[in-house]
Order: C-alpha cells, then structure tokens, then sequence
C-alpha cells in the first residue's frame, strides 16, 4: 500500500476520510472504482477511448475480465486468478497489462453511446450478493444499494462467479409472481446448458430481479416480515445463507 504521494501523477483520485486502501498504477482507462474495505470507498476517474471487454473462464465458476483499450492497446485485469491464461488471452489481441492492488469494484466508460461496466467481484452478483464475512447489513447496504446503486441503469454488469442460476432460483422464493424473475431463470438456464455464460447483467435487470437490490420495496420488505431496507437486506442474506434449493 502506497501513500499518496507515491500515486502515478497521470490519475485523478478522490479518496474519502480515513483510509487509503489500494495502490494503483497509470493505466489509460476510465476506472472509477469503489473499494469496500472497514467500510471505506475510493474512487478513482480515468478515460477510456474505446473499449472492448472479454471475461475469460477460470477455475470452476470465477470469471476473469480482460479490459483493452483499442485505441492504444492498453489493457486492465479484474480478478486474474490464473494470470497464464489472462497473459493468452491478452497476447492474442496485443495488449499491455497494467496493475492495481486491492479488493475493488471497477467503474469503466468508453466513448460516447457506450454502455458503462462495473467489475463487481464478489460484492454483486447477477441477482444476488456476496455474504456479510466481516461487515454488517447496514455496511453492504450502502455499498450495494447506494454506491453501486447509484450507477446508470445501462451499466453492465461483471461479476467474479457464475452463480446466476442459484441465485434466480432462491429470488423466486421471495418473489414467486415476479415475471422478470421467471423469464431471466429460464433464460439463464438456457445459456448455462448451452455451456454459455450469463454475464453480463445490466443494473437496470438488476433492479427489476435482484432481491438484495430492492430491499427498499414495501413489498418485499412485507413478504419477509421487515419494515426497513437494512433489516429486510439482513433477513434476506439469512434466508439465502439457509436456502437448500
């Protein structure tokens, strides 16, 4: 972990009160990231002139995801947990990694008329999320709900693990009569036996599927005999953390 005034000059970073808690070097992207760490963000804002994003299959369910700038071939790695089959992935289309350190959420936008993408790790997953090893329901709610939250309705969504099906299929046990639910299981069941990925979601299916994501809603907040977002996110991640199904 570097001080601040060790950071590369060519970024821009923002850091909120308390804690510094990734080190990153220059990188020709626009990577806003979050990092959620004793409770504390960060964010960082670069430019991307023209991006393509390729996840790459790792171990048993993690993606990897290979960042390229094609205007200039630079390139960024979100979660490279087999770095020789990122390194081939990166080589076949001539691309100069750079490197961060740190548990993050990525933020990246490309030109104009682009969708953004977030690189969430294991904090959101396509209708689901991550579990509460250290921090409280209070904590995950501002990070999920309110800063990840706050991001445009188009923004793609990459997550670290291909737990879609699993998680379609307990949201259903919340919200039994929700439709979009119903139609995103089957299509997701569908890509999965066709031994394709379901990544990437958007934040806009996000909201309309995510249980962890619409805790604010009176309803789900009724179904699960809750009267606040916190309490029903709490009660919400307990139910998964016993779900069977």
């Amino acid at each position: 972990m570097a001080p601040l005034g060790r950071m590369q000059p060519s970024l821009s970073i923002a850091f909120l009160p308390r804690l510094l808690v990734a080190t990153t070097w220059s990188c020709s992207f626009a990577l806003s990231h979050f990092c959620f760490l004793n409770t504390v963000w960060t964010w960082e804002s670069l430019q991307v002139k023209k991006m393509k994003i390729f996840h790459v299959p790792c171990l048993e369910d993690n993606f990897a995801c290979l960042i390229i700038d094609e205007s200039n071939k630079e390139a960024a790695v979100v979660d490279p947990v087999k770095p020789n089959k990122i390194l081939q992935v990166a080589n076949q289309h001539h691309a100069n990694i750079n490197h961060t350190k740190g548990h993050i959420s990525y933020f990246v936008t490309g030109k104009e008329g682009e969708d953004p993408a977030v690189f969430t790790g294991d904090t959101l997953f396509i209708a689901g999320c991550g579990k509460f090893v250290e921090g409280t329901a209070e904590q995950m709610y501002r990070s999920l709900c309110q800063t990840l939250g706050s991001l445009p309705k188009p923004t793609q969504v990459y997550c670290g693990h291909e737990y879609t099906v699993k998680n379609l299929q307990f949201a259903l046990t919340v919200e039994l009569d929700n439709v979009k639910k119903q139609q995103k299981l089957s299509w997701a069941q569908q890509k999965r036996q066709a031994g394709l990925p379901t990544i990437p979601s958007s934040f806009e299916e996000e909201w309309e599927t995510n249980p962890f994501l619409r805790v604010d809603l009176p309803d789900l907040q009724a179904r699960v005999g809750c009267k606040s977002p916190v309490e029903t996110l709490q009660k919400t991640r307990q139910l998964k953390d016993n779900w069977r199904g």
